[in-house]
């Protein structure tokens, strides 16, 4: 058996997960609608090495040992992210009229994080491109942070469409080509839709999620320069970011 068997497993099962999601007829809402969702493992298991792929890219100015710093950063940023707010999630979730489970709101929230990596991963030739152009200044901290806030953008707009939008049956033809009936089903009023929230719920449950993202990246401290792995003091994001564009 070749060494590298488990690596060639792994590339396969990966491909195969992101291809489902984001390829289906009926589009990547849909596959975090489902009562399945996303294996909550499998999601796990690609998504934090995308996102350590992105943050070793962005560090690599700095040398070999800052960029996988901030690798490991970048995944624990995005795995802890997603632990701290899948609590709030649940229970807004929940007030606000959904009827999913605990599980099935984690499998919604490591569908959101795989989304999310998938674009780090996306976007990782455009900015390490420029990060191998330029030397440093605060482009580079911009390119960045706009690519980062772009990936939770597309995914929490994917996981928000999955909970919010028009519940909408999509036929397949026998050549797989994805056939929308003339009418769209809408469930009944009177009749609860075990995934639908309100949209003011998901506006108030992602402003959270985007408070604690800013202050975990203050904490973890993934700098474009050599930083400890910790920030040794303590402060809020706000002033953070003022020093970092200064």
């Amino acid at each position: 058996m070749r060494s590298t068997l488990w690596i060639e497993l792994y590339l396969q099962r990966s491909a195969r997960l992101i291809d489902q999601l984001l390829r289906r007829p009926d589009g990547a809402s849909a596959g975090l609608r489902e009562a399945g969702g996303v294996p909550i493992a499998d999601a796990l298991l690609v998504a934090l090495p995308l996102a350590a792929l992105y943050g070793i890219g962005m560090g690599l100015g700095a040398g070999l040992r800052t960029a996988m710093y901030n690798g490991a950063k970048l995944s624990l940023v995005l795995f802890a992210s997603a632990a701290i707010c899948l609590p709030s999630f649940y229970v807004f979730a929940s007030l606000a009229g959904s009827r999913f489970s605990l599980r099935e709101a984690a499998r919604a929230i490591a569908g959101f994080a795989l989304i999310t990596a998938v674009i780090w991963a996306a976007l990782a030739p455009v900015t390490g491109f420029f990060t191998a152009s330029v030397a440093k200044g605060s482009f580079l901290i911009v390119l960045h942070i706009s690519a980062i806030v772009l990936g939770f953008a597309i995914g929490g707009s994917i996981l928000g469409r999955a909970l919010i939008g028009s519940q909408q049956k999509i036929q397949v033809d026998e050549d797989g080509a994805a056939r929308t009936p003339p009418a769209i089903e809408k469930t009944p009023v009177n009749q609860p839709t075990r995934f639908r929230v309100s949209p003011t719920f998901y506006l108030i449950w992602f402003v959270v999620y985007a408070v604690v993202v800013s202050q975990l990246f203050v904490d973890f401290t993934p700098y474009l320069e050599a930083s400890p792995f910790f920030r040794p003091e303590r402060t809020l994001f706000f002033e953070a970011a003022r020093q970092a564009l200064n």
